[in-house]
């Protein structure tokens, strides 16, 4: 394999590689939680609100997922409309003998998340880091004109205003992902590209710009981009 080929893409079957599906470690957590899970009243007092008692989908979710990884606003949005709770006729909490009578699940109604919900949020997470932690005063004009030129398509290149040439390179950055102009695959590896160039223009981050470019390059080979080799 060469330095530009997507070794994830290349260990797909051809039904896959045919079909092109996006890949998200959204879609590994919702696998992980229970199809059925039933809460009774020790549970209930666990989860509850504290201020309506009412059980919100959110901290059931949390009390349910079995990873390190901390679900932002989005995928937690995501992840909560796979769910619903049930509650059975007549159901009654009663504080005074510790008991629920009846029952109350929480069910999972989607098992899988499909591109149509994926794709809105290729790029998300990286696009935030990215547009709330650059250094506008502290920033080389440079890195963000070398940025501008691999993106493409930037109306401000030219312009001598930092905030101007920011605010297209994010608003540039933004249609590539909600486009998915770039055809990648794989959530995470989408989240990366504004990550690089966070940190190629806060630091300087070499690897960091080599990564970028080197996705680009793979663009121009027309397949979906599920992974590249990283410079580390």
């Amino acid at each position: 394999m060469g330095i530009f080929d997507d070794k994830v893409y290349e260990s797909l079957d051809w039904i896959s590689q045919a079909i092109e599906p996006i890949e998200s470690p959204i879609n590994t957590i919702l696998t992980s939680i229970p199809d059925e899970f039933e809460i009774d009243y020790t549970t209930f007092l666990k989860l509850k609100n504290s201020h309506d008692n009412s059980l919100r989908k959110e901290t059931i979710i949390k009390s349910l997922i079995d990873s390190e990884r901390t679900l932002t606003w989005d995928e937690m949005n995501i992840i909560r409309d796979c769910f619903t709770v049930q509650v059975s006729e007549n159901t009654v909490i009663d504080m005074e003998s510790k008991t629920i009578k009846g029952n109350i699940k929480f069910l999972k109604i989607k098992n899988l998340l499909d591109d149509t919900v994926l794709r809105k949020i290729l790029g998300t997470n990286g696009i935030k880091d990215l547009a709330s932690d650059i250094k506008y005063n502290n920033v080389d004009i440079s890195k963000i004109n070398e940025i501008l030129d691999i993106l493409g398509k930037c109306d401000h290149i030219k312009s001598k205003s930092t905030r101007k040439k920011v605010c297209c390179l994010l608003s540039r950055l933004e249609k590539i992902m909600s486009n998915n102009e770039w055809n990648i695959k794989d959530t995470e590896l989408a989240n990366k590209v504004g990550l690089w160039i966070l940190n190629y223009i806060n630091h300087g981050n070499l690897a960091a710009l080599g990564n970028l470019a080197k996705l680009k390059v793979m663009t121009h080979k027309g397949l979906p981009i599920y992974s590249i080799e990283e410079i580390k």
